[in-house]
């Protein structure tokens, strides 16, 4: 089982450099995500990008769940066994 804050997490936005996802019952930040390219400046990509990445990060804890049931289910591809245990073994530190 995993040992990371526990779900759900949800963004909380931040100031113009970064957001942040938080989880757990007392809401503890479990990433900042950067809003600022490597030149330092905040544009409308990095802006976006930075978004993007802490719905992704946020939705983990879901996406982890939802590979654990497909492992488990007993009329799962074969295929996809294989690709949902890899990635959890990945999320879990395993691999």
């Amino acid at each position: 089982m995993s040992k990371s804050t526990p779900g759900p997490w949800q963004i909380w936005p931040g100031n113009i450099s970064s957001v942040s996802v938080r989880g757990g019952p007392n809401a503890f930040a479990v990433c900042a995500c950067r809003l600022k390219g490597p030149d330092g400046r905040t544009t409308g990509d990095t802006i976006r990008e930075g978004k993007a990445d802490a719905r992704l990060i946020a939705a983990a804890p879901d996406m982890l769940e939802a590979l654990r049931v497909i492992a488990l289910h007993p009329y799962s591809d074969p295929a996809l066994i294989k690709i949902a245990r890899a990635a959890i073994a990945k999320a879990e530190g395993v691999s």
